[in-house]
């Protein structure tokens, strides 16, 4: 995994990024590290966390929550959130009482990753979002589910 830092990131790290978002991390295809019995979202989050650090850096990360014991590894996020009123309660009600756990950094697709667009959801999940450690916007491309906010408009 050194190698691999060195020579994937390397370039990018010389122009400034400082962390990496780590995405689609999908443990039914592979979900060990090869080898071991350690669960490879839990492995990867460590790894990219420590490696932020270089440079004396603190710690960022950006990746899906991968069990008890990574709120060490922030920021998490919830995963590819349907737009409707019940998820956004329960992210609510989740990030709220997530710190319980040491879990204190979460981001969420503010809006939902997929489903129908809704202005008022929209602006009440963005204003959750407003109070999160992670102001993200983000769907899936598609041009009748685009979250960004300057297409929302009154037109549904």
């Amino acid at each position: 995994m050194n190698a691999f830092m060195k020579h994937a990131h390397a370039e990018s790290d010389s122009m400034g990024v400082a962390f990496w978002w780590l995405d689609w991390q999908q443990d039914y295809l592979y979900p060990y590290v090869r080898g071991t019995a350690m669960r490879h979202l839990p492995w990867l989050n460590k790894i990219y966390y420590n490696y932020s650090m270089q440079n004396n850096l603190h710690g960022a990360g950006f990746s899906r929550w991968a069990g008890w014991g990574d709120h060490r590894h922030p920021i998490q996020f919830s995963g590819d959130a349907v737009g409707n009123w019940d998820l956004l309660r329960f992210e609510i009600d989740l990030t709220t009482t997530s710190g319980n756990a040491d879990c204190f950094f979460w981001a969420h697709d503010l809006g939902g990753f997929s489903g129908g667009r809704n202005a008022e959801l929209y602006t009440r999940w963005t204003q959750f979002g407003l109070l999160n450690s992670s102001l993200r916007i983000h769907s899936v491309y598609d041009e009748k589910l685009d979250r960004r906010p300057w297409l929302c408009g009154d037109a549904e």
